[in-house]
């Protein structure tokens, strides 16, 4: 029966408070079982050995959802999901009756309501009833979902950069970081270095506004000749960063692609002129001995040949050697 129906004591006089006033036994209970009854927590009383449920307030009703009449005898994990019941009746079997200590735990009502559950066994000279406490959670849960959501954004802050709208060098340790792992289960993958020719001069030349066009004309194109599951970063100034998960006889053909299509695209200048922009593609490929940081300095260091060997080119090196590898290590 709910709290709030549950016969009340004979009248008698009793001291309730610190101050000592003195009021009536049963009215004392009444006010109790208002409060209980009016918690926003859900309350069971059962009988610990069969699990019986005996006494309930409203919000145990209302979170089971289910009729007084179906709660009265019912036994306490019919109320569950049927994966959570086993667990359930063992913690209550096992550790509640062994340690007899409160337990605490998160399980799953029939109805799908995740609930906190916490159980109370309370001892008398010839029965043991159990307490039990059901916690909505779905309130945390939608906050912790908020919660998570507004941290994915902040992290998609920090990692974008916010001229071009790719990532920047913090997301661009990241995905390298998922495409190592990646690579590791034998999804092995490429990384591009690419870099705007002669970017000082446009600078120079036609202001800073004109290179801040040519940045974002760069990683546009960029961005159009690649896949959804490849990454692309703005690493710094007018440097970019591509990452491919392809076969490695296919890198210079992809890379030399993008090059063209930068190179296609000429920006249209304020007094009619065109300038035509041009990038510069330094490429390494995944090998197993090597980290990170030091297929960045083998793309780094292609990057530098192709500018050496006059610009507007793309330039691989060569696998090393399996001994040669390990020393990268």
């Amino acid at each position: 029966m709910p709290f709030s129906r549950i016969p009340e004591a004979e009248n008698a006089e009793g001291l309730l408070g610190d101050h000592g006033v003195s009021i009536n036994t049963h009215k004392a209970l009444r006010r109790l079982r208002r409060l209980v009854d009016s918690w926003p927590d859900g309350v069971l009383v059962c009988d610990f050995g069969s699990l019986c449920i005996y006494e309930w307030n409203s919000a145990a009703r209302h979170l089971i959802d289910a009729r007084g009449a179906a709660i009265k005898g019912s036994r306490l994990p019919q109320w569950f999901l049927s994966s959570d019941r086993r667990i359930l009746q063992r913690r209550i079997r096992q550790e509640l009756a062994e340690q007899g200590d409160t337990l605490r735990h998160n399980l799953t009502l029939h109805n799908d309501t995740p609930v906190e559950i916490t159980l109370v066994p309370m001892r008398d000279t010839d029965a043991t009833s159990l307490i039990v406490v059901l916690r909505d959670r779905r309130p945390y849960l939608d906050h912790l979902h908020k919660v998570k959501r507004k941290l994915a954004e902040a992290e998609e802050m920090i990692s974008q950069d916010a001229l071009t709208g790719l990532l920047n060098r913090f997301g661009f340790e990241q995905a390298i970081e998922e495409f190592m792992t990646e690579a590791r289960h034998g999804t092995p993958f490429a990384l591009m270095i690419a870099d705007i020719d002669h970017f000082k001069d446009i600078n120079d030349t036609h202001g800073h506004q004109w290179g801040d066009e040519a940045l974002k004309v760069v990683a546009s194109r960029l961005a159009e000749q690649l896949r959804d599951d490849d990454a692309v970063a703005r690493y710094g100034g007018e440097e970019f960063c591509i990452l491919m998960a392809i076969p490695d006889t296919r890198v210079v053909e992809i890379a030399e692609r993008v090059r063209h299509a930068v190179s296609a695209t000429p920006i249209g200048l304020a007094d009619g002129s065109w300038l035509t922009l041009t990038i510069s593609i330094g490429a390494t490929y995944y090998q197993p001995a090597l980290s990170a940081e030091a297929m960045f300095e083998r793309a780094d260091e292609a990057l530098y040949e192709a500018k050496e060997y006059g610009r507007n080119r793309t330039v691989m090196l060569q696998p090393l050697p399996v001994t040669a590898a390990d020393e990268e290590e």
